[in-house]
């Protein structure tokens, strides 16, 4: 029994000692560190004897050398934590950040190397387009959240679009563009409008990267050989629309029977090259017989500096706007007049203009005239520090009809005539000075500044506030009911999910 036990224990030492076999350098041997003497072989394996590369990890964390170094001949026994096989037959790191012959040859499904010297999946979103993915920090190619992830530009449901199937507009200096071109990733429009015109034609989205685009895009059926014009457009990098003449920055025109479909995401549509009195966005639905033939849909943007209004919406035209901004519109924000609307998650400030009777009619919103019964909502706006003349109705929103609802809306610092909010708009949980309600549900915010219900709005922070006491307070104050699942940043609403809403564009965090 004594036999057979001391044979397993030798046994036992022998796959041991050739599994941490590493053979020695001629010239290389060591006891400690201070035997290694050679340029770039510092570093010394104690366990066998052996000067190796300074790139290998040898402490332990005990103050003595590490054993845990892997011996080889050539880089095909190397794991991809430790690609490459040194001169001292070590497996080591693959050196500098990028592409990498080891891991490219060795180990195919990571073929980079990264920074800390292992063979990686990715470095970039780029290296991750062919699988419809983007790069992770920890350089895995994985779903993609939002369309900056993607090389393509745009992402639906974790996954980066095939770019085959868009159509491009880069108008930067090293993008090569061309109107006459194909309009792809390659050769991509230096127009905005171009890009439009050939989506509509050819039914296909269309991105646009980052740049000042000096245009007056147009949008109807006429520019599409008199049929339907329909395009949804995806901004990348905020690409701005700034005209250089006369005219809004986006004009879309309704016509019977046609349809005008637009929708723009990620875009700064600016103004203020101009004194003209143009609008930042004009929609005309041209009147037609029934709505939902003039669509436009602007989400994510932000419209400003407009000489006139920032957004005019008319004659059947139908409006959607999410987590959009609205600042230094001269006529003020927004007004609708016979339209159908859904607006979510604005945050309107420092529109309009201010004067006794020289200023404009309203600054934030002028509901005009209805549109379709049930089909003219606003929720969850942030409408702060607007003006307007003195004569005006109303300084933050103006209510000429009832719409279908005003809900978590915040009203307040508005400028001009002494009412910011008319009751034909029938607000609902919301917060405005007289704030009321048939059950009280209004927050009468009398006493309440600006900045006793936001962050820091004198430099740009209009988040709601948290943990403040009501009446000055829009956390957890709104109703959940019908109300938008995120805000102006995406985050979820409501905090915390078993939570209710608060008052405003944003989610206290």
């Amino acid at each position: 029994m004594l036999r057979r036990a001391s044979v397993l224990l030798g046994f036992a030492i022998l796959l041991t000692t050739v599994a941490c076999f590493v053979e020695k350098i001629p010239g290389r041997y060591c006891n400690t560190k201070d035997d290694c003497t050679e340029p770039g072989y510092t570093k010394c394996d104690t366990r066998a004897n052996t000067c190796v590369s300074d790139s290998v990890d040898t402490d332990l964390g005990t103050g003595g050398d590490d054993m845990t170094v892997i011996g080889c001949t050539t880089s095909s026994t190397c794991p991809a934590t430790e690609p490459v096989c040194s001169p001292a037959q070590v497996c080591s790191s693959c050196g500098a950040t990028g592409m990498s012959t080891e891991c490219n040859t060795y180990h195919s499904s990571t073929p980079f190397c990264g920074s800390s010297g292992g063979c990686v999946e990715c470095l970039t979103k780029d290296n991750c387009d062919l699988v419809h993915k983007t790069c992770s920090s920890m350089n895995a190619c994985v779903p993609c959240v939002d369309n900056g992830d993607c090389t393509s530009g745009v992402c639906t449901a974790g996954v980066c679009a095939d770019k085959a199937t868009l159509l491009y507009v880069n108008n930067a200096q090293a993008a090569g563009c061309s109107d006459a071109g194909p309009g792809s990733f390659a050769m991509p429009f230096c127009t905005v409008q171009k890009g439009l015109n050939a989506g509509a034609a050819a039914a296909k989205p269309v991105v646009v990267f980052s740049g000042t685009y000096a245009e007056n895009l147009q949008a109807n059926n006429t520019l599409n050989a008199g049929n339907d014009y329909v395009v949804t457009v995806t901004g990348v990098g905020n690409p701005v629309v700034k005209p250089s003449s006369s005219g809004a920055a986006l004009a879309v025109v309704g016509a019977t029977p046609k349809q005008v479909t637009v929708s723009f995401d990620g875009f700064t549509f600016d103004g203020s090259t101009l004194a003209d009195g143009s609008d930042g966005i004009d929609c005309n639905g041209g009147g037609t017989p029934a709505y939902g033939k003039t669509l436009v849909t602007i989400t994510r943007s932000t419209v400003k500096g407009a000489s006139g209004i920032g957004l005019l919406a008319q004659a059947k035209c139908t409006v959607t706007l999410d987590a959009d901004i609205f600042v230094g519109d001269k006529g003020g924000a927004i007004k609708t007049d016979t339209c159908d609307l859904a607006f979510t998650n604005l945050l309107l400030h420092d529109n309009g203009t201010a004067g006794t009777a020289a200023g404009s009619t309203f600054g934030g919103i002028l509901f005009s005239a209805a549109g379709e019964a049930g089909k003219t909502s606003m929720f969850n706006m942030t409408v702060v520090n607007n003006v307007a003349a003195t004569t005006a109705g109303a300084s933050g929103i103006l209510c000429l009809a009832a719409p279908t609802a005003v809900t978590n809306t915040v009203v307040l610092g508005n400028q001009g005539p002494t009412t910011e909010i008319s009751a034909a708009c029938g607000a609902s949980f919301s917060a405005f000075i007289g704030g009321a309600g048939s059950n009280n549900e209004n927050i009468p915010v009398t006493g309440c500044g600006v900045a006793d219900l936001l962050v820091d709005p004198a430099h740009g922070d209009y988040h709601v506030k948290k943990n403040g006491t009501k009446p000055c307070t829009l956390q957890d104050q709104g109703t959940n009911t019908n109300a938008p699942n995120h805000d102006l940043e995406g985050t979820s609403r409501p905090q915390p999910a078993s939570g209710t809403d608060d008052i405003g564009c944003y989610e206290a965090k």
